[in-house]
């Protein structure tokens, strides 16, 4: 094994010197970075260890929650975010550390790798068949005993359409258990590193041949990089320290399709980029403002194509949550919203994803002093407007009062609406009141009044507009019965509007 605490071993750092990104160029931002996580909405209490994957668990087409602690949790998502808790999934006995979710079997249905943890410390992994309801077979189909795992990782690392297992003991050893089909585990394949104590694993690709590489990292920094040759066979592991770390993310910053390193130094203040050439060359890190960080993750939080870090700082009374955003080749900015007094405390990440099917990817954290729950905090960035209730169309006598009414899942401070009549916007005034509003008043209707009447709605993810709803006065349109419309000619849109109000039926 080779340790260099100088910036850069060969064939994963390329040599360069150490800059600081103090002034990143910005580009259009389609949101208002104060409106991308305005609250907690949904807090799950109870959940378990810091440890939970998102996945559609009953196959429903939404994303779900397994998280792990004294049991199995899972939270099945009803699509808007509204979760419900199954009775515990999988009391196994002892403390289920770590868990990955996967098709372990081939037969289309995720299944549960558990890292279990017994009262003596000893470590081993428990697979458990899903059912493909959300619950999962209480009795393993197969334990993997050897090599004390900690954390894990399931993945196809030799490439042969069987799903493995990847995972790293706490003494630092990579393990490899191949799957041979059939959750058939012949042999582990057991490498010693430096990164000792272990603190975070990662399976990436990072030299672009689709075979993915191990990296193993520890709190002062080290990380140890396991090249991948192909069935099985690793290069001998090469470390570099980076320094002592608060945490870590793998993902691709900089649009190339390869994953960069973003570096949070423990304690010191400041963002450390190292981005990867593509052939598994890391540079020298460019850092910018911000922190110092507890806890990390990446992901497109306000949908403009690149990733952004999301980073906590989680040492104070109340966390505070920072968001740094891309600007699309790799480059970051500082930018607060503030604390959050709903979830006191350090909040370890989880990662993003679309929890409340609005097209946004919602922020996971786990927050271990509120009965170690987890958190979702909702984003409203890049999704369009949820109609949730549309207008009716009404028939009304002239001289009555008429009115519609539309409604969103979620009114933010920068939420418009616009109700147009056949098309043209609306204003108050001369019958019409609401026109901006959700509900559209109009007294004493006329004639003139009759027409197709929508919302547009719009927020800062975008705008969405309603469904038309058709307005007919009876007795007030023109002096020719069959001109229902009230335009002075017949033609087809006569007989469509008398089919619609037809369809609408009375008051």
């Amino acid at each position: 094994m080779t340790t260099r605490t100088t910036a850069l071993p060969v064939a994963l750092f390329a040599a360069a010197g150490f800059s600081l990104g103090l002034a990143a160029t910005a580009h259009a931002q389609s949101c208002e970075i104060d409106s991308i996580f305005p609250d907690h909405a949904i807090t799950l209490p109870d959940s378990g260890s810091r440890d939970a994957k998102v996945a559609d668990i009953d196959g429903d087409g939404d994303l779900d929650i397994i998280a792990s602690g004294p049991a199995i949790v899972v939270h099945l998502n009803d699509g808007h975010g509204n979760f419900t808790r199954l009775p515990d999934a999988l009391v196994t006995g002892d403390f289920a550390e770590r868990l990955d979710i996967a098709d372990m079997d081939g037969d289309g249905l995720l299944d549960v790798a558990v890292v279990r943890r017994t009262a003596s410390f000893i470590r081993f992994i428990d697979i458990h068949l899903g059912n493909g309801d959300g619950t999962f077979v209480p009795t393993p189909a197969r334990s993997l005993t050897d090599g004390e795992p900690f954390r894990m990782e399931l993945v196809d690392i030799d490439l042969d359409g069987d799903i493995d297992v990847v995972a790293g003991s706490v003494s630092g050893e990579a393990l490899v258990y191949r799957n041979a089909g059939g959750l058939n585990f012949p042999s582990l394949l057991s490498i010693r590193t430096d990164a000792i104590p272990l603190s975070q694993l990662f399976v990436r690709d990072l030299d672009g041949d689709e075979l993915p590489e191990i990296v193993l990292a520890n709190p002062q920094g080290l990380l140890a990089f396991l090249e991948n040759r192909g069935s099985g066979v690793f290069d001998p592991p090469v470390s570099v320290v980076l320094g002592r770390m608060a945490d870590m993310v793998l993902e691709d910053f900089n649009g190339d399709g390869h994953p960069d390193i973003a570096f949070a130094p423990n304690v010191t203040v400041g963002l450390d980029i190292h981005l990867n050439d593509g052939a598994g060359n890391f540079a020298a890190p460019i850092r910018y403002p911000g922190g110092p960080f507890t806890s990390l993750t990446a992901f497109d939080v306000d949908g403009d194509g690149d990733n952004d870090i999301v980073g906590s700082i989680g040492n104070v009374p109340l966390p505070l949550t920072i968001v740094c955003r891309n600007d699309g080749a790799g480059g970051f900015a500082e930018q607060s919203m503030g604390r959050d007094d709903t979830a006191p405390g350090q909040q370890d990440f989880i990662g993003g994803a679309d929890l409340t099917g609005d097209g946004s990817p919602d922020l996971l954290a786990h927050v271990p002093t509120v009965s170690n729950a987890l958190a979702i905090t909702r984003n409203f960035c890049s999704a369009a407007p949820v109609i949730t209730q549309q207008p009716v169309s009404t028939l009304v006598d002239a001289g009555g009062d008429a009115g519609f009414s539309v409604r969103v899942s979620v009114v933010l401070p920068s939420t418009t609406f616009q109700w147009r009549r056949d098309g043209a916007p609306l204003t108050d005034g001369s019958g019409i009141a609401g026109a901006t509003t959700p509900d559209l008043s109009i007294n004493s209707v006329r004639g003139s009044d009759e027409g197709f009447y929508d919302c547009v709605v719009t927020s800062i993810g975008g705008e969405r507009t309603s469904n038309a709803a058709l307005l007919a006065v009876s007795g007030g349109g023109s002096d020719c019965p069959a001109d229902f419309d009230g335009d002075g000619s017949l033609t087809l849109f006569d007989f469509l509007a008398f089919q619609n109000a037809f369809g609408a039926g009375c008051p």
